[in-house]
């Protein structure tokens, strides 16, 4: 290359470069929302820019309820992680309490009440909900994700005082797993499963390292895999696909759907 191109390149370059910098991210990604930050007009005494505050808390985004650090600065939360003093998860916090973030500040979040796909104002919609209530007595239903303590309480108050029944309901739940040990042991709960000193580890199906195993299995099958503990155990999978466990596994046996139980 001759020296003259050589510099008309970087000339090119460079001006490129710095107009792509230059423009509005919302010319060139529409995924990315326009936010605009601006600094305490009356500062809270215990708030000091750029220091972090931590505050102990719990996840929501399943009914394990494991223990969350937050980080929080300037009023907003930046940052989850595992708390390293809750029994459950022992630091460890898995992907979906970590995307609990976006609860909050997601710019695909809901941000207040919708009616047929568009927004509408609260106090249209706590009228007209009131009336269907009142109307329906006794024949209302009220349905969303586990609540505990102050939370259960305000639903079990509101549901009593309106007549209605309430039913708790996970999308991560474990109600398939519940079905299961009631028509094997005759009693609905949860099995736990003590993997740190297991030496061989053979699942049927069973993405026990995904949505279907709780942070708790994931840290005890974590413990066995360690040469630490003497022994690092061995593990097999069973089934039709290859998911979080099988891509994990030793050995990976794959099977048609609903042909595990004769492998067995």
């Amino acid at each position: 290359m001759k020296r003259r191109d050589f510099l008309r390149t970087i000339g090119i370059s460079s001006t490129a470069t710095a107009a792509a910098c230059s423009v509005d991210p919302l010319h060139w990604d529409p995924m990315v929302p326009m936010e605009k930050a601006y600094p305490y007009l009356i500062q809270p005494e215990q708030v000091l820019p750029g220091v972090s505050s931590f505050y102990a808390t719990q996840c929501g985004q399943c009914d394990a309820g494991c223990g969350v650090v937050a980080r929080v600065r300037e009023g907003r939360v930046v940052k989850l992680e595992g708390n390293d003093l809750h029994p459950l998860n022992k630091g460890r916090l898995c992907s979906n309490g970590q995307s609990a973030i976006l609860d909050s500040y997601s710019a695909d979040r809901f941000e207040g009440p919708l009616k047929g796909g568009a927004s509408v104002e609260w106090s249209s919609v706590v009228e007209e909900l009131g009336q269907s209530i009142q109307s329906n007595a006794g024949k209302v239903l009220w349905v969303g994700r586990y609540r505990s303590n102050a939370s259960e309480a305000i639903v079990q108050q509101f549901a009593k005082v309106n007549q209605m029944d309430v039913m708790f309901w996970e999308p991560d739940g474990s109600d398939a797993m519940l079905s299961a040990t009631k028509q094997v042991f005759g009693e609905t709960y949860l099995p736990i499963y003590n993997l740190d000193e297991a030496e061989v580890i053979l699942s049927f199906g069973m993405d026990y390292l995904g949505v279907e195993g709780s942070v708790e299995t994931h840290n005890g099958w974590a413990n066995s895999r360690s040469p630490d503990n003497g022994v690092v155990s061995k593990t097999w999978t069973i089934g039709p696909r290859i998911g979080a466990t099988e891509a994990n596994t030793d050995k990976h046996i794959r099977c048609k759907i609903g042909t595990e139980s004769r492998l067995a």
